[in-house]
Parts: C-alpha cells; sequence; structure tokens
C-alpha cells in the first residue's frame, strides 16, 4: 500500500465525499502496477473522475490511466462528442479510444440494451489491452436512484449499486465515486474551470431514472445498507457450502434439517440456487419467492414448480432440478458455441454442425448422467430427460461449461462469495477475485 505524499496531506484529512479524496482512497488501495480504463462519456461525473486520478496520479507510479468513450449512436452529434471528450484526454495526456455501437438499435428497453452493450465494448477493450480495471462515475445520487427503483419491485430489496462488478467472468469494474454526490463533483470541475457534456437522456421523463430522480430531489435519503448485503451473503454462502449437494445431472439436494425459510440468508441461498438450476439470470420476484417459502415454511405438500425448476420434497431432503418443460433444441455450426437453456455453454470444435436438444431420448448427453441409485424415482426419470444431449455432430468435439447465469454476466463483488459456493457446489473454477488492498 502507498503512503500519502508530503505534498496531499489533505487528501488523507478529508472526507471520502469530495472527489479527489475519494479518488486517492480508490488509488491508495491499488495494488501496483496497474492499468486502468476510464469509462468517459464526457458528462460531468466521468469528467470529474478523469480529472481526479489525472491530478493524481503523479503520486503512484505504476498506475497507467487510459480513457474509452462509447458512442451509441442514439441521437444525431453523438460521434462529434465522443471524439471531442478525446480532447480533454489529450490535455491530460492519457490515451482515448472511441468504442462504436454499430448495427439496428432496439425499439423497446433502449436504455438496458445501451448499458449491455456499453459493458461488453469496455470489457472487449479491456482484455485486448491488457487493462486490469474498468472505472465508471457513479455517484451517491445514482446509488440512491438505484436502490429506490429496485424498492419500487421488491420492497424488501437490500442492495443498491455496489462498489465493483465482475463482468463477463473477466474483468472487475470499479466505482471510486459511490459516496460522491453529483455536485460536489460538478462543483470540483467548476473550480477547475473544466467543462463537460449535459446528456439530454438526463432530463427525459420518458426514463425511469429520471422520474426517479426527480421524486428524491425532496426525499429523505435512505441509508447505506451495502454492509447488511455483504454479511447477508456471507452467511448464505455458509449455508450453501454446509447444507446442498448437487447430483450429476444438474438436481441439487438441499438439507431441509439445516433451513430456516424466515433466516434471510437461507431464503438469498435457496433463490440463489433456484436460479441456477433454472436458468434465471435474475433472482425471482417477491410473489414467486413467497410462493416458494410459504411451501418450504409450511412443511405440506410433495412438490412445487415455480422459475423453470420443480422443488421435490422427500423425508429431510428437497431436490431442486429443471423441470420438462420450455427446453428448445439448438444448432451450433463449426468453430462457434452456444448457450443451451442458460445452464450451459457449449462450443463445438469439430467440423460437422452439431444438433443440442433434451428428451427422454437415446442419444449421447453430453454431460454426466443423473444416478438412478442416488435420486427419487420420478426425480431421475425428470433429471434425465432435461439434461443436454446431442442429436447429431462429433461427440468428442463437445466442449460443455456450466454456468451460473445470475453471475455470468454481472456478479456484484458482495456477491462474489455467494456465487463461489454456488461454483463449488457445481465443481465449476471460482470467480476471480478483486485485486484492491
Amino acid at each position: 500500500m502507498i503512503s500519502e505524499p508530503q505534498g496531499h496531506a489533505p487528501h488523507l484529512a478529508s472526507s471520502r465525499t469530495q472527489p479527489e479524496a475519494a479518488a486517492f482512497h480508490f488509488l491508495k488501495r491499488l495494488k501496483l502496477p496497474c492499468r486502468l480504463l476510464v469509462a468517459y462519456s464526457g458528462g460531468g461525473d466521468s469528467t470529474g473522475l478523469l480529472v481526479a486520478l489525472a491530478a493524481l496520479r503523479a503520486d503512484f507510479p505504476g498506475i497507467a490511466i487510459m480513457a474509452a468513450t462509447v458512442d451509441h449512436g442514439l441521437r444525431p452529434g453523438s460521434a462529434d462528442e465522443a471524439l471531442k471528450a478525446g480532447e480533454l484526454c489529450a490535455a491530460l495526456d492519457i490515451p482515448h479510444t472511441v468504442l462504436t455501437w454499430p448495427g439496428d438499435k432496439p425499439k423497446t428497453g433502449i436504455q438496458a440494451a445501451a448499458r449491455s452493450a456499453r459493458y461488453r465494448l469496455l470489457t472487449e477493450h479491456a482484455i485486448h489491452n491488457k487493462i486490469d480495471l474498468i472505472l465508471t462515475a457513479h455517484n451517491l445520487e445514482d446509488q440512491r436512484e438505484t436502490l429506490a427503483m429496485r424498492r419500487t419491485r421488491s420492497p424488501d430489496a437490500m442492495g443498491g449499486i455496489s462498489d465493483a462488478v465482475l463482468v463477463e467472468r473477466a474483468v472487475w469494474v470499479v466505482r471510486p465515486f459511490l459516496d460522491v454526490g453529483r455536485e460536489e463533483i460538478r462543483a470540483y470541475l467548476r473550480r477547475k474551470g473544466i467543462g463537460w457534456i449535459e446528456d439530454p437522456s438526463n432530463d427525459n421523463p420518458a426514463f425511469e431514472r429520471v422520474r426517479v430522480r426527480q421524486d428524491l430531489a425532496t426525499a429523505t435519503p435512505e441509508p447505506d445498507s451495502r454492509a447488511d448485503v455483504g454479511s447477508i451473503s456471507h452467511e448464505a454462502a455458509e449455508f450453501i457450502h454446509s447444507a446442498v449437494q448437487l447430483h450429476p445431472g444438474h438436481v441439487a439436494e438441499v438439507d431441509l434439517e439445516r433451513l430456516s425459510p424466515a433466516d434471510p440468508a437461507h431464503r438469498l441461498a435457496m433463490l440463489s440456487l433456484v436460479a441456477f438450476l433454472g436458468g434465471r439470470d435474475h433472482l425471482a420476484g417477491k410473489e414467486t419467492a413467497g410462493r416458494v417459502f410459504d411451501f418450504l415454511a409450511r412443511g405440506e405438500g410433495m412438490r412445487l414448480a415455480a422459475e423453470r425448476v420443480i422443488q421435490d420434497r422427500r423425508g429431510r431432503s428437497l431436490f431442486i432440478g429443471r423441470e420438462a418443460r420450455g427446453l428448445q433444441q439448438v444448432t451450433i455450426a463449426p468453430g462457434e458455441a452456444a448457450y443451451w437453456d442458460n445452464r450451459f455453454h457449449i462450443s463445438n470444435r469439430g467440423k460437422a454442425v452439431a444438433q443440442i436438444a433434451a428428451g427422454d431420448l437415446e442419444t449421447y448427453p453430453i454431460i454426466d448422467s443423473p444416478q438412478a441409485d442416488r435420486l427419487p424415482k420420478s426425480v431421475y426419470h425428470r433429471a434425465r430427460i432435461t439434461i443436454p444431449r446431442l442429436i447429431s455432430g462429433d461427440p468428442g468435439a463437445m466442449r460443455v461449461r456450466t454456468i451460473i447465469p445470475q453471475c455470468e454476466h454481472f456478479l456484484p463483488s458482495g456477491r462474489l462469495e455467494l456465487a463461489n459456493s454456488l461454483a463449488f457446489v457445481a465443481g465449476l473454477e471460482h470467480f476471480p477475485s478483486l485485486s484492491l488492498g
């Protein structure tokens, strides 16, 4: 860890709610050498992050700073704005790249699609250029807005924006400014005499975040719940390690004597397990989760279908596996790969086209088959017809990787231990850790 240089004592003394102080506290946690990529839009927040990092970099030898601007192509002049962003980078002697989002844009859900494209482009650029960390300038107001939006969908939602997220199992994205207010960033830039670009979509009430932002302008701030989320995730991971076994055929067995359905950590563990086995990108919503925990708490009834899985209670054990419907066939060309049922990533390394499907077929299973002597009869037969099978192609050319869909593309740092507990029971490699001191 780097000690603070003599000339920058105010950084340690000042609050982390100020831009340079927050940037300093982030930089001194880095393990050197370290290559940083700032996601730079030209807006006030990312400009503040870029300027603060540039102001401090001389005190942190071994740190290299680069910037990339994503041109989404969603409005006239966006290409010119992306190029103009490079002018400040040049003035700060920071290498700058423009990344473009090509092709037709969706008619609906444009903000979510743009976000996915932005992270994909930044991650690909980071991998290609051996970047260690991507930095975004999400701030305190972004945190409050995100938490408010999540609580409209689930009143007991705890977590807002994570201080770091692992993207595509490859690169960590870190948010050094989560404790810094939007106005503090802009006041900092005004003191520096540096301008920024205002995105007109930030004032468009057609977008949910803008409406929430307007509502929060006069609301009492919510308390920070990041520590609570981390604690519950830790306990959920411990429960999975101690009470869950994954059988061949992608069937989990849960020790019901260890399960307390009212425990928030156990609830998170069970919802994570259900999402994993059902091929879901997100945990079940409030209504479905309520059905799951009512079923578990009552101790009555043998079977429940929810979130594409069947939960089958047998004595002291609960068996969870994919239900036998909605399983589609996929075709994978030579040299290509595909996700199957959002549970497996399958690569075809052969020269023949491969067709993958499920069903009670006398075809080649491409994962370990369930074992009849280890599972209840009905659970075994259901597992047998829900695993991926090769309908045509070269069996020796198939490479299959089990995925944890809710962690595959975006994994918040607070859920890393929980994700690794799922990886452990599934026999998968652990997710890359975040290298911060």
